[in-house]
């Protein structure tokens, strides 16, 4: 997957979330899920998607969980000046778990994936932020 490509889906991904969570309640759709299921599911998939496709290891891992959760944070509290909506704790902690979960699946799967690659003795770098 090329540079732009990533970067480009960074963008969409942290957009559309940017997007949602602050529409007017008006506007707003649901999935047929809870709100917390809805947060959970959205920064865990962001996450997970990110982490792939740069092929984080721990430490980006780690910042990048911060990061979404900083965001989560943010957003929750940006929602106190959308018509109609509110800020509520336990979307930001479903928000902030689906983020650290992402980041903890991501960290797991590149332990594996280096681990068999070490075995077979393939030589991988991380070129997440060249």
């Amino acid at each position: 997957m090329s540079k732009i490509l990533k970067y480009a889906l960074c963008f969409v991904l942290i957009f559309g979330i940017s997007v949602l969570s602050l529409l007017p309640a008006q506007a707003m759709w649901r999935i047929g899920i809870a709100k917390e299921g809805e947060h959970f599911a959205a920064y865990f998939g962001a996450v997970l998607l990110i982490g792939a496709a740069f092929r984080v290891g721990w430490r980006q891992g780690f910042l990048m969980a911060v990061g979404f959760v900083t965001l989560a944070g943010l957003l929750e509290f940006l929602q106190t000046f959308s018509p109609g909506r509110a800020p509520h704790f336990r979307e930001f902690l479903a928000s902030a778990a689906g983020a650290v979960s992402g980041a903890i699946v991501i960290q797991f799967m590149s332990m594996r994936m280096f681990k068999i690659l070490r075995r077979n003795n393939i030589s991988i770098y991380n070129d997440a932020f060249k």
